[in-house]
């Protein structure tokens, strides 16, 4: 894929793939769509298209697009303030195409007529003249707009004149010409009346197309089976050329993984043609590397597979779109996933049956439990039948719970009517510290709204408890909530089983799917009137939905299937729902009688009436909640309670009931008995430990008297699991919005649940957070970017190596990326708070000010009140009757609803509860530190590649790396012959130490190779240092995130240092002997290598003498001493020297870390040896109190090294040691004891908390006082 085109004609003996390159074009309408302020859909398209023609073909075809626009009647029914505006545009056109029409009148195709693209195109197209009798080719482009034009201007006469051998045609789609005309262009170019097809991607897998001899693809691959299919269309000896834009990066990544394509690919190829029955080969179905689109906000692309009229498949989680020429693709995605078995192997994926007019396909598609098939209506042509046959299999597999994300190819990262960034570029640049972004919901419902409600997907919600046996509470947990099923119009993905938190306590809520079932409107009806009665009692608010915008609907399980919901069977891995429905208490809800009921008189029925019921002390709907814990027969209104502080102030429960009660009617019987209860809590979040309360205790004891009492129809079990719904909710969006991501960004490539914990700041308050991820992410981002200075920067030193890598790994560049990319809106930053969730759908009744009246249904458009739900209204005794939204009615939108015309009070409030909800604050150290845990998840994931495609993706500066082998094909290595000549003896020896064969000695020669034996600073072990110390805390850092799971980044960040500093290398360096190979010219360092040694030696021998008396494992022997540098250096240089000599693998050097370093470490340092070093001590001292004036300068007296800990300019300490680091522990051992004498100092002396919090406060005040105003 690596050849060019020349521009000389020339006759093409053998067939080849091409790359052409092309300038990126530099027309640009001088007025954007953007600046248009219709709002005609139709205009702005027309604008859109427009803009794209231009930009693509030059502006000759954009005014020709234009013309042809009026000639279609296009712009008919348009206002004139719409005509004023294209008016306008129109001028600007005509002033361009006068002189365009000059120049082509003189026979010139200028660049300032058309896009470099198309010019490009022309020369290319030129070359085939000496083959006119032969040439049969075909030219793909991704839009209609883009096929007429470029039509259009092949048809001009100036440039027929130049290609006068071209006899084209266009096929733009299915419907758009017809199938009559299809089939004539078919015959057309089998009988050589045509001999160049435009046509967009529909033809992309045209089976029925004769062989052609070019085929050039005008716009990008998607993927690599549109290479696949378009290659199955040639002749033997053809020419496959694709137009790629100069230094677009992309671009040049999908033609060097074209390139990659093995034998197997190929031959699938060229067997395909003529059946197309055989699943491809992974390699093919690779999307890696297309990665994101770089689409911007002023851009507009569309694929001719999504115009109006033709169908289309969507991903309700992420969003993504597919048209037809895209679900072959996916099928063969879904195809490649299953794990097949012998039955499914005898049936082909695709047969064709012909009569003698039309052509069906049937696809076959194993299912997992047997073979399915799906056909295709009857059609003119293999290819349409083909094509509508694998869209009837996706549809079906999508309803059936089958097909997912993960099988539905993102075309695009960023849709061209997202907002790529919601941060000014120019901001970027300023110090801000803390910003606003937009903040993603999930688009799973809003997607949702475009389905029917006739068939609902559901999915049933249990809460298990700890998994231990001996735990009593795992009983109590699953007696206490029962299961609810979550009834959805578009079903909801996959989730595994997550966290939950109940009384402080783990505990497990699993998310079942359920085979889709049809529902009836009285069953709609009355889960809606369920749902609302739940929601209300849960959240104590006025909760309402109207049916035509309900996406979510809840329906409780049977008591019966509590604990042993039916499993997956073989012949159903979806098990039907209908038998655990608990209809009856779901038409309770419907019954105005039944909704709540009064108390029975009779004692015994009493007992049996508040048995697993939810009892209101007072006649209103939003009060408190009670659970009965014992009727108490004993007591009675006249009872005095003065061991209850509640009651202790009253002379009996009656009078308690008679001055508190909103609702209070004189009791007839005093010697009623009185129930002993507890109130429900109120909303908690379930998603943070110090945040979940447990249940009441004894203390929160109520009495109530049953005659004032009613009983709700949501028994109490479904109510409990109605508390925790909405921390389920806001956990399945979490996920979602993850999925979201995963899929448009990084092609589901990262695990999930990695990718959720990384996009989760500490600010969250979750169980989990991005940290420990950030801290492996950083030090994979090390290596890449260390590897990519090193490759790219050969002539450079050690030290402009470092500042060029900062100009890559640095804060503010992720800060860029991140933002470019529009990765901060997926960022969860924002703690739950339960109080201002609203659930999917519904939206909140909220009262009027004073003169519109009270008790008035208010909506996003302030809905009318008959449109409310309101469970306390007159309505028939038959049956709740649900009125339906009328048209006027706004819709959701995917967002809470919060109302406007409410009172002042109301709309205070929660105008800032949508701004919390639709916003979030960021800093700019948690942006970035966001894109190094997703580099890190990724690196879990799938390793290395991986993490470098995740990195591309992101923005990161890498380029031109696209894959971990361009590292090796970039490499500038000097000639063997300018390197330092090593002995077999030395090279055996190190082989020996380090467990790894050189391929490359001369690079191990360099590594050994100190700058006083070497008169080129270039061929010093110095480059390799560099690179080795990105490869060590890389290993380190993996070691330590897979060992221990519990330590926090900071307990992690201290235990690394511990294991890489300069002391601990060089006394590795020294018991391994590798110091003996150092090549150097120095008798003082020769003199400092042989004192370090002498003193080691006597440390190891007393520590190792102590840790034998005393039964424990020696510990850091060496701290004590200050060794020379070049030892810890000679260790990095050979994980460098490693890397190299294996064209970057990291084989060898894992080798080289598992033999020698990794033993050495857990000999000697541990987290129990370090965790009570007074440095560390200190440390976490005075940064839990986020102190900032703090610090420990260093400075030699003498042979001594003397350190001080400075605190807010005080001097807490002075120590002197042998060495530095000997010195910073005596003098923090020395402050901490001078702190422990005087604990109120730290208090007095220290306000950098309060500091920080007013900065904080006055910037963003500053920010939003801006905001408004602007």
């Amino acid at each position: 894929m690596g050849h060019a085109i020349t521009s000389s004609k020339q006759s093409w003996q053998d067939g080849c793939d091409l790359v052409v390159l092309y300038q990126p074009s530099s027309h640009k309408l001088s007025v954007s769509p953007q600046q248009f302020q219709t709002k005609n859909n139709k205009l702005s398209e027309l604008l859109k298209a427009a803009s794209l023609v231009s930009k693509e073909l030059g502006p000759l075809a954009s005014h020709q697009f234009w013309r042809r626009s009026y000639q279609s009647g296009d712009f008919e029914g348009f206002s004139p303030h719409d005509l004023k505006d294209v008016n306008a545009f129109e001028r600007q056109l005509d002033e361009n195409v006068k002189a365009a029409m000059f120049r082509l009148e003189k026979g010139l195709l200028s660049p300032e007529d058309f896009s470099f693209k198309f010019l490009k195109l022309v020369e290319t197209l030129d070359c085939f003249s000496s083959q006119k009798t032969e040439f049969l080719g075909m030219i793909i482009v991704g839009t209609s707009e883009i096929a007429d034009a470029l039509y259009d201007l092949i048809q001009t006469p100036q440039v027929r004149k130049r290609l006068d051998f071209l006899r084209p045609s266009k096929l733009r789609q299915f419907s758009s010409d017809g199938v009559l005309d299809r089939s004539k262009i078919y015959k057309r170019l089998d009988c050589r009346t045509t001999n160049l097809l435009i046509a967009t991607n529909i033809a992309e897998d045209g089976l029925d197309f004769p062989p052609l001899t070019c085929v050039v693809r005008w716009d990008m691959l998607h993927n690599h089976m549109g290479y696949a299919h378009l290659k199955s269309h040639c002749r033997p000896l053809h020419h496959f050329i694709i137009l790629a834009e100069i230094s677009n990066i992309r671009h040049r990544r999908i033609t060097h993984s074209l390139a990659k394509l093995d034998h197997t690919c190929h031959s699938w190829i060229r067997n395909s043609r003529s059946s197309w029955r055989t699943i491809p080969p992974p390699e093919l179905l690779n999307l890696e590397a297309y990665g994101p689109c770089e689409l911007t906000k002023d851009e507009f692309s569309t694929d001719s597979s999504q115009e109006d009229g033709q169908l289309i498949i969507c991903d309700p989680v992420s969003g993504i779109k597919i048209g037809l020429p895209e679900v072959p693709l996916a099928l063969y995605l879904y195809a490649s996933l299953q794990k097949r078995n012998e039955a499914s192997d005898e049936h082909p994926l695709f047969t064709y049956t012909e009569d003698e007019a039309t052509i069906t396909c049937t696809v076959n598609v194993y299912t997992g439990t047997s073979v399915q098939t799906f056909s295709s209506p009857k059609c003119h042509s293999k290819a349409e039948a083909r094509i509508l046959a694998c869209y009837e299999a996706c549809k079906e597999l999508q309803q059936l719970l089958l097909l997912d994300s993960a099988h539905i190819p993102s075309l695009s990262t960023l849709l061209a009517s997202e907002e790529v960034t919601s941060v000014p570029p120019e901001s970027l640049a300023k110090d801000i510290g803390t910003r606003r972004y937009t903040k993603r919901a999930s688009a799973f419902w809003k997607n949702s709204l475009d389905a029917s409600l006739e068939v609902l997907y559901p999915t049933v919600l249990t809460i298990f408890g700890p998994a231990s046996p001996d735990d009593k509470m795992s009983d109590n947990i699953s007696t206490r909530y029962r299961p609810i099923c979550v009834f959805t119009r578009l079903p909801l993905p996959k989730f595994l089983p997550f966290q939950v938190f109940i009384e402080q306590v783990s505990c497990t809520a699993h998310l079942k799917r359920f085979a889709k079932v049809s529902v009836t409107e009285q069953q709609l009806q009355a889960l809606r009137a369920f749902s609302v009665g739940l929601l209300r009692c849960a959240a104590n608010k006025p909760f309402a939905c109207h049916l035509d915008e309900t996406v979510c609907l809840l329906g409780p399980i049977l008591p019966a299937w509590r604990n042993r919901l039916p499993e997956e069977d073989e012949g159903h891995p979806f098990p039907n729902i209908n038998d655990l429905i608990s209809w009856d208490e779901i038409a309770r809800a419907m019954r105005k009688e039944e909704r709540t009921i009064p108390l029975p008189k009779d004692t015994k029925f009493l007992k049996d009436c508040v048995v697993n019921a939810v009892i209101k002390d007072q006649g209103v709907e939003f009060t408190r909640r009670y659970l009965i814990q014992d009727v108490r027969e004993d007591l009675s209104p006249l009872s005095h309670m003065s061991d209850n502080e509640v009651y202790a102030g009253y002379t009996n429960v009656e009078e308690y009931y008679s001055k508190n009660s909103r609702s209070y009617v004189q009791i007839r019987d005093m010697s009623q008995p009185l129930l002993e209860a507890v109130p429900f809590p109120s909303l908690l979040s379930h998603l943070d430990p110090p945040r979940c309360n447990g249940l009441p205790t004894e203390l929160n004891m109520r009495y109530l008297i049953p005659e004032l009492c009613q009983k709700s129809f949501v028994a109490a079990d479904i109510l409990w699991t109605g508390l925790i719904l909405p921390s389920i909710f806001r956990r399945m969006d979490d996920i979602m919005v993850a999925m979201e991501l995963n899929a448009k960004f990084f092609g589901n490539s990262i695990d999930i649940s990695l990718l959720e914990t990384a996009l989760t700041a500490s600010s969250a308050t979750m169980s989990f957070d991005y940290e420990r991820l950030e801290f492996l992410g950083d030090a994979f981002l090390k290596i890449l970017a260390s590897f990519h200075v090193f490759v790219m920067h050969p002539g450079r030193s050690e030290g402009s190596m470092h500042t060029i890598r900062q100009k890559i790994i640095s804060n503010k560049v992720l800060l860029q990326a991140s933002v470019q990319s529009g990765l901060t809106k997926f960022i969860n930053s924002t703690p739950f708070i339960p109080r201002t969730w609203i659930p999917p759908g519904f939206y909140l009744q909220l009262p009027r000010s004073s003169n519109a009246g009270s008790n008035t249904t208010v909506g996003p458009e302030n809905r009318p009140s008959s449109m409310a739900i309101n469970m306390e209204e007159e309505d028939s005794d038959d049956a709740f009757e649900l009125p339906q939204a009328d048209a006027s009615a706004a819709t959701f939108t995917g967002e809470p609803d919060i109302q406007s015309g409410i009172s002042s009070s109301h709309l205070s409030n929660y105008q800032k509860i949508r701004q919390e909800l639709s916003t979030h604050w960021l800093g700019d150290k948690c942006v970035a530190d966001t894109v190094e845990s997703i580099i890190g998840a990724a690196y879990l994931t799938g390793g290395k590649e991986a993490a470098l495609s995740a990195a591309l993706r992101m923005n990161i500066p890498l380029s031109p790396i696209f894959a971990w082998s361009d590292f090796a094909k970039h490499m500038d290595i000097q000639s063997e012959s300018t390197q330092h000549n090593l002995s077999a003896s030395v090279l055996e020896s190190i082989e020996e130490i380090v467990g790894v064969r050189f391929s490359k000695p001369y690079v191990l020669a360099q590594a050994l190779t100190h700058v006083s034996a070497s008169g080129n600073p270039g061929l010093t072990y110095e480059r390799l240092e560099f690179l080795g110390d990105a490869v060590l805390d890389c290993l380190v850092i993996s070691d330590i995130y897979k060992t221990h799971e519990t330590l926090t980044p900071g307990e992690m960040s201290v235990l690394k240092s511990a294991m890489v500093s300069n002391t601990t290398l060089a006394a590795i360096c020294m018991q391994i002997k590798l110091y003996q190979h150092l090549q150097f010219d120095s008798m003082v360092l020769g003199s400092q290598i042989e004192q370090y040694r002498t003193k080691l030696e006597e440390h190891q021998h007393r520590e190792y003498t102590d840790a034998a008396a005393e039964g424990r494992q020696p510990g850091q022997y060496w701290l004590d001493i200050e060794p020379p540098k070049v030892l810890s250096d000679m260790i990095e240089a050979i994980f460098g020297a490693i890397v190299v000599s294996e064209d970057f693998d990291s084989l060898g050097s894992e080798v080289f870390y598992s033999k020698v370093i990794k033993p050495f470490l857990d000999k000697h340092i541990s987290w129990s040896t370090i965790c009570h070093h007074p440095t560390k001590l200190l440390l976490e001292l005075l940064q839990s109190r986020s102190c900032r004036e703090f610090m420990l300068p260093k400075q030699e007296d003498g042979p001594l090294t003397r350190c001080e800990v400075i605190y807010h300019n005080v001097i807490l300490s002075s120590e002197v040691g042998f060495s530095s680091s000997e010195a910073s522990r005596l003098a923090s051992a020395r402050a901490l004891d001078a702190l422990e004498g005087d604990p109120t100092f730290l208090d007095r002396i220290c306000d950098c908390r309060e500091v920080a919090e007013r900065r904080r406060s006055a910037k963003r005040l500053k920010l939003d006082t801006k905001s408004t105003l602007e």
